[in-house]
């Protein structure tokens, strides 16, 4: 008889539905992935439409200019009180006057009466004086001291309505403002790198906002070789009231259309903007003509388009 064997039969596990959980799990992170991008993008689109800031490309210029201070030099002719008495002005300050205009009123009294003073000659007329009107002539400018008289300014005197003036005391002056010549220096240094030419036509921005062209007339070294002096012939019509200034000694001037240099892209060796069109962002390729520190100008932009100034925000293609 054949022996009989025993088996011992083992528990098993129940088998689980791991086959057709798995393609939930895919589909669910699928889900959460597209949606989680979609939200990013809706938020960054929110967040860029409420902080991307545009500008208007404008015409406009920049200048590569030096900052100087100068001398006025012009034929003025001081008026003297023909007698004493108590002043009153006619006119202000810096008017241009026809010869014999009426500029101030000296009352002398009863038996003197009233002494009205005129224009000697046509030109600006100025209350105020320094005292250099006779030192300061356009005949003897390489005489100036430029350095010296930059350094200490004379205080200016001027009359005011009321005051009792003495005979023969200086009362205002004329000066003529179609031709004037302004003195500056600058370092040595400076002037070789400009290289400068006597003849050469400047040009100047006064505080006062005018703007105006000269021709250089005279360079002169100072005795210590530090400085050199430097005159130009101004013909428009200066009316600036003082004989010292701030001026903006103009070498290049280059217009076209003007951006924010933050608005600036780079791709590559490609320099770009974003603009805004149509609330979509768009990307231009422009040449830039003239960089300074704020703006920029460029080539490439049509006039009136909305540039996008903080481009970090922002990707092209996009909607605001």
């Amino acid at each position: 008889m054949r022996n009989r064997k025993n088996f011992v039969v083992l528990p098993g596990r129940k088998r689980t539905k791991t086959s057709k959980k798995l393609p939930m799990v895919f589909l669910g992170m699928t889900f959460l992935f597209f949606g989680l991008q979609a939200l990013y993008s809706l938020s960054h689109n929110f967040i860029a439409a409420r902080f991307v800031r545009t500008a208007l490309a404008e015409k406009g210029f920049l200048q590569d200019s030096k900052s100087i201070h100068g001398v006025f030099i012009r034929a003025e002719q001081v008026v003297a009180a023909p007698v004493t008495g108590t002043l009153t002005w006619l006119v202000q300050g810096g008017e241009r006057l026809a010869a014999g205009t009426p500029v101030a009123q000296l009352a002398a009294g009863e038996q003197l009466g009233n002494t009205t003073i005129t224009s000697p000659l046509p030109g600006v007329v100025m209350l105020a004086l320094d005292g250099l009107e006779g030192a300061l002539q356009p005949q003897a400018l390489e005489t100036v001291d430029v350095v010296g008289l930059l350094k200490n300014p004379p205080p200016k005197q001027q009359f005011a309505a009321g005051d009792l003036i003495k005979q023969g005391s200086m009362l205002f002056k004329v000066v003529d403002n179609h031709r004037s010549y302004f003195l500056f220096a600058l370092l040595a240094e400076e002037h070789r790198s400009l290289g400068l030419a006597t003849g050469q036509l400047l040009r100047f921005s006064f505080d006062s906002g005018q703007e105006v062209s000269g021709k250089l007339v005279m360079q002169q070294t100072d005795e210590d070789a530090e400085k050199v002096i430097m005159a130009a012939e101004l013909t428009a019509d200066i009316r600036q009231p003082t004989r010292f200034a701030e001026a903006q000694l103009i070498f290049d001037k280059t217009r076209g259309i003007v951006v924010p240099t933050s608005a600036l892209v780079q791709r590559g060796e490609e320099v770009g903007v974003y603009t805004l069109e149509q609330a979509t962002v768009s990307y231009r390729p422009v040449e830039v003509l003239a960089a300074g520190e704020e703006t920029v100008v460029v080539e490439g932009l049509r006039l009136g388009l909305k540039v996008i100034v903080n481009p970090r925000l922002v990707r092209e293609g996009q909607r605001l």
